[in-house]
């Protein structure tokens, strides 16, 4: 008898033993979801700009918690966290585990181990890290705490990042977006703008070199303190002003409505629509300008009267040309569509000749200038060794000789060319200012300024657009708010620097 009861309670007991022995040997470990493999990130010389890096991460098992009031207290200190923050975590106890904080520095990990809590662990975890932090955040973005991309680069390729053995590398130079980024940095605060982006693309494979945007500067490593960051080069939808009669100028010449030579007879205003068009310059008196010198003095009356000739049907098939209302990808980054009239009037495409009426985002319109002065359909790419496709002529070797002519003429009979002429470099470029629309109405002193610039003018290498939003004005720019004061030096200062960078030298 005594035998069966021992028997009976072995029975009865020893799973209960064996459970309990598993609380006291058994450590419980989260179900990390993390793509530990995800492959590194390059720019075109093999400069790392993101990898996947060892980390640790602290986590509870609510239900082993016995001295969650003293957990709170050392984990606030060690993790420089507020004590609510992290009290607020221990109140799901229906969960097998809860992450305290991911990836948190080796020292607070090991401080973490050493206080030997029941329900306090610490567990190994990977993280992206972005050695160059603010530089690239906007174009490459980043990924969530399991490792998926999130926005950018990373969500674009975020298939390629998993799967391959091998990094992603991109068109992007260090060296130059280094460049561009400190020119619109200091621009930024000189001016008090609310933001600042640009881009450089390679004019001979449409690769893009930079891509910088800023609203507000940022390190993304913090994971804790993540957030997405806009790239305003592929999302910021805006009009853009008078760079876009770059676009108009070589409608009018491909049409043949117009020869450099050709002569307009302008007037101080004149009527489109229910509206009245003035020129910059303000003048007082009709004048009769040349194609050349009215493009040179940027005048919207000009341009309004050629497109009244060129027609509707001309205006918005050579837009289509140049891709304007296209499904935009680069390479496999998104890209925001444009915004234009659903139905076109002769008023819209006279208005649309001097960038009114009509919003696109900086990529497109870098594309369209690319197509402009190169004469090909060429795509923009991020990847350094993608695989070019056979390019198909889409405007005349006239067309495009007349053009370089005509940005290399505005630049040097702007006072900024005037003074900021590089020997060697050949700098074209066309400047513009648009009033921003806040409450559905244009304001003035609102601007959007722009300059678009190529070098060297003649057979361009290098094609650039830098944009400065809502500057304001100072005793340098006399009162004024507009690019040709703001944004077109700018782009000279640039020009020398990355000149030398990128062995782009015209002649001596």
């Amino acid at each position: 008898m005594i035998k069966q009861l021992i028997a009976f309670a072995m029975i009865l007991y020893i799973p209960l033993a064996i459970k309990l022995s598993s609380y006291l040997l058994y450590k419980p470990m989260p179900v990390i979801k993390t793509h530990v493999r995800r492959a590194d990130i390059v720019d075109s010389s093999g400069v790392l700009l993101a990898t996947t890096i060892p980390t640790q991460s602290v986590y509870i098992v609510p239900h082993e918690v016995l001295e969650r009031d003293k957990i709170v207290d050392d984990l606030s200190a060690i993790l420089n966290v507020d004590r609510q923050k992290i009290d607020a975590r221990f109140n799901t106890k229906s969960k097998k585990f809860v992450w305290i904080l991911r990836h948190i520095a080796p020292w607070q990990a090991n401080a973490i181990e050493q206080l030997n809590y029941s329900g306090l662990y610490v567990a190994k975890d990977v993280r992206r890290f972005y050695p160059l932090g603010s530089l690239f955040v906007h174009i490459i973005g980043r990924v969530d705490d399991e490792n998926n991309g999130i926005s950018g680069i990373e969500v674009a390729f975020d298939s390629f990042l998993k799967n391959s053995n091998q990094p992603l590398k991109l068109s992007l130079s260090v060296p130059v977006q280094s460049v561009v980024k400190e020119v619109l940095d200091e621009a930024k605060a000189e001016f008090g703008a609310k933001a600042v982006y640009g881009m450089v693309v390679c004019a001979k494979t449409g690769r893009i070199l930079a891509s910088y945007s800023q609203s507000e500067n940022f390190d993304v490593n913090p994971h804790e303190q993540a957030q997405d960051a806009v790239n305003l080069n592929t999302h910021d939808v805006s009009e853009r002003g008078s760079v876009f009669k770059l676009i108009n100028a070589a409608m009018l010449l491909e049409n043949g409505i117009v020869d450099l030579e050709t002569r307009t007879v302008c007037p101080v205003e004149y009527k489109v629509g229910w509206h009245y068009v003035h020129d910059p310059d303000k003048r007082a008196v009709e004048c009769v300008y040349t194609f050349e010198k009215g493009f040179s003095k940027s005048s919207n009356v000009m341009l309004s009267i050629l497109t009244f000739r060129a027609g509707i049907d001309k205006t918005v098939d050579f837009l289509r040309l140049v891709g304007m209302f296209d499904d935009m990808k680069i390479d496999s980054l998104s890209v925001e569509r444009g915004l234009f009239p659903t139905k076109w009037t002769m008023p819209q495409c006279q208005t649309s000749s001097y960038g009114h009426g009509i919003a696109t985002t900086n990529a497109q319109y870098i594309r369209a200038v690319l197509r402009v002065l190169t004469g090909y359909d060429r795509q923009l790419h991020i990847l350094h060794d993608y695989m070019p496709s056979q390019e198909k002529r889409i405007i005349s070797e006239s067309t495009v000789r007349k053009m370089r002519y005509l940005i290399r003429i505005a630049f040097l009979n702007a006072w900024y060319g005037k003074q900021g002429e590089i020997a060697g470099y050949d700098i074209g470029g066309k400047t513009g200012t648009a009033n921003k629309i806040i409450n559905g109405k244009y304001v003035e002193k609102h601007n959007l300024c722009n300059y678009v610039f190529a070098f060297p003018a003649h057979d361009p290498k290098i094609i650039g657009v830098l944009c400065v939003d809502e500057p304001h004005a100072t005793a340098k720019t006399h009162g004024y708010v507009m690019s040709s004061f703001i944004v077109a030096p700018l782009a000279v200062k640039l020009v020398k620097k990355i000149g030398p960078i990128l062995g782009v030298v015209a002649k001596v």
